[in-house]
C-alpha cells in the first residue's frame, strides 16, 4: 500500500529502503546477525552484529563503516508501561569507534498516554540506517492526560542539540482540549521555543538566534450529514511579533477501518517552525 510522507498534522512518516548496486570491482562480504530472546513475560533482550568489507568504503572513507555491534532490551514495567533501550557501537575502516545510545519509556492507560525519550550519538558514530545522525542529542516528552470524560491536558517538551557545534533548540507546548456534546473539539494552548545563535540543525541556519512565545487555538467539528468526516481550523500567533503566525484549514474522512482520507492547507509566516 502507498505510504504518505506526512500525517494529517504534518508529522513526517519515514520508509527506509535498502538496496545494493553492482558497481564492478572486487567482491567483498557483507554479513550480519540479529537475535532476540524473551527471558520472561516482562523482559526481552537482543543483539545485532554487522560487518561490511566494502573496499571502496575503505579507500574513500565514504560511509566508513566496517563493523556494527549493538545490544537492546525491553522491560514491561506494568501491563501499561514499557521501557526500551539500546546501545550501538560502530567502527570505521579508519579504526575510529562511535557510540549511540537510546532509551524510551511509553505508558498508556485510561487517563494518561505518554512517551518520554532520550538519545545520544558521539561525533564518530556512523550508521546510515539510524534515525539519529552523528553528534546529536535528542530528548523529549509528549503526553495527553484526561481530566474528565470530555477534557484533556496536552503537553510536549523537546530538546535537540548538535553536540559538535553546541547548537541547541528547546521547546515547550501546553494546551487543553475540550469536547462538547455536539462532538466539537476546541483546543487552546501556549508554545515557547528558543534556539541558540549556533543552529541546532542545518534547516534553521538562517533563522537563529530565535526565541518566541505563541498562543494557539484549534477547532475540530464533524461535517453535518456526513458520517465519520471532520473539518478543522487552526491558528497560532506569536505574542511579541504580529508577523509571526500560522493558519491552517483541513479535514479528514474515515473511509473504512483501514483507510483515511485527509487534507490540510497551511499558511505559515516566519514562525521559524522546525519545532512547530
Amino acid at each position: 500500500l502507498p505510504v504518505p510522507s506526512l500525517d494529517e498534522n504534518l508529522n513526517p512518516i519515514f520508509v527506509r529502503v535498502t538496496y545494493e548496486i553492482d558497481q564492478g570491482g572486487d567482491k567483498y562480504w557483507v554479513a550480519g546477525i540479529d537475535a532476540h530472546a524473551k527471558l520472561t513475560d516482562k523482559i526481552e533482550v537482543g543483539a545485532v552484529y554487522v560487518i561490511d568489507r566494502n573496499p571502496q568504503s575503505a579507500a574513500t572513507l565514504e560511509n566508513n563503516i566496517k563493523q556494527l555491534i549493538g545490544i537492546n532490551g525491553a522491560i514491561k514495567l506494568t501491563d501499561k508501561t514499557v521501557i526500551v533501550a539500546e546501545v550501538v557501537q560502530t567502527e570505521g575502516f579508519d579504526g575510529k569507534k562511535g557510540l549511540g545510545e537510546r532509551v524510551e519509556l511509553k505508558h498508556k492507560d485510561e487517563r494518561l498516554d505518554a512517551t518520554v525519550y532520550w538519545g545520544k550519538t558521539d561525533e564518530e558514530f556512523n550508521n546510515p540506517g539510524s534515525s539519529q545522525g552523528r553528534g546529536r542529542v535528542e530528548a523529549g516528552a509528549k503526553a495527553a492526560y484526561k481530566l474528565d470524560a470530555k477534557t484533556r491536558l496536552l503537553g510536549e517538551i523537546l530538546h535537540t542539540e548538535d553536540s559538535i557545534s553546541n547548537g541547541i533548540r528547546d521547546g515547550q507546548l501546553i494546551a487543553i482540549e475540550r469536547r462538547f456534546d455536539n462532538d466539537v473539539r476546541v483546543e487552546v494552548g501556549v508554545r515557547h521555543s528558543d534556539e541558540t545563535a549556533t543552529p541546532a540543525q542545518e534547516s534553521s541556519a538562517d533563522t537563529t538566534p530565535n526565541e518566541f512565545t505563541s498562543v494557539r487555538a484549534k477547532i475540530t467539528a464533524p461535517v453535518p450529514g456526513v458520517a465519520k468526516a471532520n473539518v478543522f481550523g487552526e491558528y497560532e500567533q506569536a505574542i511579541d511579533d504580529s508577523d509571526r503566525k500560522l493558519f491552517a484549514l483541513g479535514g479528514d474522512y474515515q473511509i473504512s477501518s483501514r483507510a483515511k482520507l485527509y487534507a490540510r492547507h497551511e499558511f505559515i509566516s516566519t514562525l521559524s517552525g522546525p519545532f512547530t
